[in-house]
């Protein structure tokens, strides 16, 4: 089965985050909870950003966490990718009460995370490593503080904010149930060994 390679997504994620800045173009791929008719919104709105600040830090996580994700894991990749790019939109359509249109790979980044996280958990834990496993379990739950913080805050962690946009702990735990669906040992057997970057 054929898949994408590190380098084919991150020249994707580059592009779109460049392209969104055109004009009209990041509101018009962005995704608006508030209207039915945004339904490309679902695909495209993880690839653009609001400002700079924005694609710094929620495009350049993405790439950092591309770099260093494990190739034996790749599957997993795309899998939490998949889900979580799904599985956003639709949180917002039904969990959010803002009407605010969302964009950015942050959701993303917090399902890539969270499944990283627990893979490295779970393979210090077999080598019965607790105390770097701690650390793992330390960044999870930097993890909770950090959508606690926007949930109640309003503000973003790391991102300056602006006018046009706020903190979406919605996304951002919709990525990480994403990031626990990734995680799980349901890798289908015919992808064993078969799976071929391009």
């Amino acid at each position: 089965m054929k898949i994408p390679s590190k380098i084919s997504i991150a020249v994707m994620a580059v592009f779109f985050g460049l392209l969104g800045f055109l004009p009209h173009f990041r509101d018009t791929l962005a995704f608006n909870p508030g209207s039915i008719t945004s339904l490309w919104g679902w695909g495209t709105c993880h690839w653009v950003h609001w400002n700079v600040s924005h694609l710094f830090w929620s495009g350049g996580t993405f790439l950092v966490l591309l770099a260093i994700w494990p190739k034996e894991e790749w599957f997993r990749f795309i899998l939490c990718c998949m889900v979580a790019m799904a599985g956003i939109p639709l949180g917002l359509w039904f969990l959010s009460g803002s009407p605010e249109a969302y964009a950015g790979l942050s959701g993303v980044d917090s399902g890539l995370f969270v499944t990283l996280v627990l893979l490295w958990i779970r393979e210090r834990l077999s080598e019965s490593d607790r105390l770097s496993a701690g650390v793992g379990w330390i960044l999870l739950l930097g993890f909770v503080f950090k959508i606690g913080f926007e949930a109640i805050t309003g503000l973003t962690l790391f991102a300056t904010p602006n006018l046009d946009y706020s903190a979406v702990p919605v996304a951002h735990l919709m990525g990480g149930l994403a990031g626990l669906i990734a995680v799980l040992p349901w890798r289908p057997l015919f992808l064993r060994d078969r799976l071929v970057e391009v």
